[in-house]
């Protein structure tokens, strides 16, 4: 087994490359489809076919709920076995789209299809809105049709919204059919001024699939149709949802169709012709794994990346974060207006290190509206409306001082299901496993997010509660409840890991995108806080500087101190006290105390540690490396400089005496334990001592390591983002890190980037 250099595919017992270790089908009509003789698994996605909009001559009819959208990985099959599948049509004007289902013997998967818009009218002559894998939307003083039905988990789609129930000054207009990945838009707005507001329903927005390699959005909702006499027709026309949805009829002006092979719903009806757009039909694809035997590394997949071998679609980094120290820093923002108080949608990444206390994300000055991590219970939590409606505690817990975790939340309290008006989903999964569960009530105008004046905090709520860690890509949506593909996606390399994804959507008025690229202290496109969705909402900093703008991110995940991990099996009374973002170690008594890394390594790495106050220069203060299984029971290896000078690694007998410790110090550690089989001390950026490593240690994983004790000792690491400022600002040979002295040829930052090419 081996890598094929000319295009990074694995070369498999058949004599012959994966092609990057799947093949992809893509079924737009029905027929059988033949697994190959040594595929014994599969991604599938399945959508069925766009529901027809409403077609009422007269009347203005809602949009064609999208088709049902079903994304399933490692679903097994019979290697060399037949599969029929159906292509479900989408449906004409006011007619159902068709099922898609994709026949499998182990486990058969039907999607299904959207539901017709209604065909509007007062008194309402028109079929009323229909339900199935996506709601169609309520024609003209209609409601909209349920979603999901029948019910499948995880859902396949989203409610259709309602028409407009009075005619205001002759506009009136049907409402969208719901998409799979949010619900649909609710009709016509305010008449004033003309031309500006006043379009029928737009459709729900689909969802992401990345199983093609690349990122396309399907089952997009329809728009409803729009009657308006008093403004140009083409304000008027509703838009289709994102994923293949139609636009409505404006009119005479005829509707448009779900895009084909999409599941997009159809665009609704207007004026005295039947008009409407007809829903786009749906859609197999299959991805068969190729499961050859072998590995690769990720030093050879590193290597043919840089030379274009790898098959790898587009990647979105996240180059930067905000550093919370959970004491007093936060951003705050006063909206000029109220947004939509009803819909709206949550994105962000993060990292906690301020584990076991109430730790808030997001919160609001006037009233107790606030998304946290919950004290010593360390469960996620949401609470709207003054704690009054909407509360959602999971019952899982959140203390992993090395993750990143991605949460988005989506609201809408429009939706007549109560679970579907308030939607958790971390790290591509929606949870559904809850401690509290309730809903705000439907239609309820939410007080805190998204409305004027208050200040809206994050990183605090109004009671301070800080959060303590690093956020990064945070995204807020004034408008739409969206699904977390459209922020995230599955690593096609490893579907159990979860990556971050640009989103392309609109933000709506209120709506943001904070990058943290800046360093800036004012609210402005040079801030801290800027937001670069194009909105210019731009956030105010407390108490932040460019020291908490740091290189950790989802996309390049540095080592922290790790605050669960006593040294040598010890009591978690052991640990020291752990400050601006874990890089900050302290002690306050005489008690011996120790940190560890977040991850230990392999690779050559380059570390520095502050000594920013030490109470005696004696052997009690160390600053080294042990053995990655330093938090288990025993410590076979370890390399450390001492407070009295000290130089001395396990097993050696060449210990040196150099300079004693001293405030202000910083001491540089070089670890190289695969390579030239030595750890290098530095004091200042002057080598003091390279300790030789005995045959028996060579190739061990290793973590940061110290020893704190005596009263006021503080240690400040520096593994690429200090809390402290440099004077010079060094990066390793691939970029990362800032260090205050010249990294040594040949030694890397720890963070995951260097790790996958030479950990």
């Amino acid at each position: 087994m081996a890598i094929n250099r000319n295009n990074g595919g694995v070369i498999g017992v058949k004599n012959k490359t994966s092609r990057g270790g799947n093949t992809i089908t893509t079924m737009k009509a029905s027929g059988n489809f033949q697994v190959q003789p040594g595929t014994n698994e599969v991604d599938i996605l399945v959508v069925g076919g766009g529901g027809g909009g409403g077609n009422t001559p007269g009347e203005q009819g809602g949009g064609g709920g999208a088709g049902g959208f079903r994304n399933f990985t490692n679903q097994a099959v019979s290697p060399g076995s037949t599969i029929p599948v159906t292509i479900g049509a989408g449906g004409s004007g006011a007619a159902a789209g068709a099922d898609t289902v994709f026949n499998n013997p182990a486990n058969p998967i039907t999607s299904d299809g959207g539901g017709l818009g209604g065909g509007g009218g007062n008194p309402a002559p028109g079929p009323a809105a229909g339900t199935g894998g996506s709601g169609g939307g309520g024609g003209w003083n209609q409601t909209g049709a349920d979603g999901n039905t029948p019910p499948t988990s995880p859902s396949q789609g989203n409610n259709g919204g309602n028409g407009q129930i009075t005619n205001v000054a002759n506009m009136r207009g049907g409402a969208g059919g719901g998409g799979a990945g949010s619900a649909a838009v609710v009709g016509v707005g305010d008449p004033s001024p003309k031309g500006a507001t006043n379009k029928a329903g737009g459709g729900g927005a689909g969802a992401p699939s990345t199983i093609t390699g690349t990122d396309t959005t399907y089952a997009g909702g329809g728009a409803g149709g729009s009657l308006d006499t008093t403004s140009s027709w083409d304000t008027q026309r509703g838009d289709g949802g994102e994923g293949g949805g139609g636009a409505g009829a404006v009119d005479d002006t005829a509707a448009i169709g779900g895009q084909a092979n999409s599941g997009g719903g159809g665009g609704g009806n207007s004026g005295p012709a039947t008009n409407a757009g007809a829903g786009g039909s749906g859609v197999v694809i299959i991805k068969e794994k190729d499961k050859a035997n072998g590995m690769f590394n990720m030093n050879s997949q590193y290597h043919s990346n840089k030379k274009a071998q790898w098959p790898n679609p587009s990647v979105y980094d996240i180059t930067n974060s905000l550093r919370l120290y959970g004491t007093d820093n936060y951003e705050h923002l006063a909206h000029s207006s109220n947004g939509n108080t009803k819909t709206m949608t949550f994105s962000w990444w993060f990292k906690d290190c301020k584990i076991d206390s109430n730790r808030n994300f997001f919160g609001h000055s006037s009233i107790d509206d606030q998304i946290l991590l919950r004290g010593s219970d360390n469960q996620f939590q949401i609470s709207l409306n003054n704690s009054n409606s909407g509360i959602l505690k999971t019952n899982r817990v959140f203390r992993d001082p090395a993750a990143w975790y991605h949460i988005v939340i989506a609201i809408d309290t429009s939706q007549s299901t109560a679970a579907d008006r308030l939607k958790l989903y971390i790290n591509g999964t929606q949870e559904i496993s809850f401690a509290t569960e309730t809903y705000p009530a439907q239609d309820l105008n939410l007080t805190g997010f998204n409305t004027a004046t208050n200040q809206q905090y994050i990183g605090r709520e109004r009671g301070g509660n800080y959060f303590g860690g690093y956020m990064a890509d945070v995204n807020f949506i004034d408008g739409q409840a969206l699904h977390c593909g459209h922020f995230g996606k599955v690593d096609p390399d490893n579907t159990r890991i979860w990556i971050p994804k640009n989103y392309e959507g609109t933000y709506g008025t209120n709506g943001y995108k904070l990058e943290f690229k800046q360093t800036g202290t004012s609210a402005n496109s040079s801030g801290i806080g800027a937001d670069t969705s194009g909105n210019d909402n731009h956030w105010t900093p407390n108490n932040h500087n460019s020291t908490h703008i740091t290189q950790d991110t989802p996309t390049n995940n540095f080592i922290l101190l790790n605050t669960l991990a006593p040294i040598n099996g010890g009591d978690p009374g052991t640990l020291p006290t752990f400050s601006e973002g874990n890089t900050k170690a302290s002690v306050g008594n005489s008690t011996a105390r120790f940190t560890v890394g977040t991850f230990a390594t392999t690779m050559p790495y380059y570390f520095e540690a502050k000594v920013t106050a030490i109470s005696a220069s004696d052997s009690d203060q160390r600053i080294g490396i042990v053995d990655g299984d330093a938090m288990g029971a025993t410590t076979t290896y370890y390399a450390q400089y001492q407070g009295d000078g000290v130089i001395i690694a396990s097993g050696e007998s060449n210990a040196t005496s150099k300079d004693t410790l001293t405030a202000n110090d910083i001491i540089g550690v070089a670890v190289d334990l695969a390579g030239d089989n030595s750890v290098k001390f530095y004091e200042n950026g002057d080598l003091q001592a390279s300790m030789a490593v005995g045959a028996a240690y060579r190739g061990l994983s290793t973590t940061p390591f110290s020893r704190l004790q005596n009263a006021t000792t503080t240690f400040e690491f520096n593994f690429g983002d200090p809390g402290y400022s440099v004077s010079s600002g060094n990066a390793d040979a691939n970029g990362y890190g800032n260090f205050e002295y010249a990294v040594p040829s040949g030694y890397y930052a720890l963070c995951t980037k260097n790790l996958a090419q030479y950990g």
